[in-house]
């Protein structure tokens, strides 16, 4: 799939970061929805977005949640990931997913499509997600979501 710098210069950020500011999250992941008393609660905010407290990029925020639902501290806990380097170049990468979550992908999607939100540019800033988080963990972690980013970005780019 080519080589890193290659797919992120056929990223079109003008595309990706061309959104309305809204409020946003920031960390929008399961773990910081509740559900009480009927209503669904939001927790662990992120002070701001860039350099500012007033809005944010509800494409990003859409993004995290994608993520969070195929890859979720569940997954990260019980080491239901792997990745096997079969030769210098090829990898081989496998992820176990929570059936429930990838079921409720549909709901997910159906969301996206009501609401006239772009699918494909969510999936792109979720590729950009898993890249980018792979410097914030320990081997072999990183290297499966700097891996599992770059395989999926490749995707979402050409397929």
């Amino acid at each position: 799939i080519g080589n890193i710098h290659e797919l992120i210069n056929n990223v079109d950020f003008d595309y990706i970061s061309n959104s309305q500011p809204t409020n946003f999250h920031g960390d929008f992941i399961l773990d910081n929805i509740l559900y009480k008393d009927n209503r669904f609660l939001l927790i662990d905010w992120r002070e701001n977005f860039g350099n500012t407290t007033e809005y944010g990029d509800l494409y990003y925020d859409l993004g995290k949640l994608r993520h969070n639902i195929y890859f979720n501290h569940e997954n990260i806990e019980n080491n239901l990931f792997s990745l096997k380097e079969l030769t210098k170049n090829k990898i081989k990468l496998d992820l176990k997913c929570n059936y429930f979550l990838i079921n409720q992908l549909d709901e997910y999607n159906k969301f996206i499509k009501e609401n006239n939100y772009d699918l494909k540019k969510i999936k792109i800033i979720n590729s950009l997600i898993w890249i980018n988080m792979a410097s914030l963990h320990e081997y072999p972690l990183s290297n499966f979501l700097f891996n599992f980013g770059k395989y999926n970005l490749y995707l979402n780019l050409f397929k």
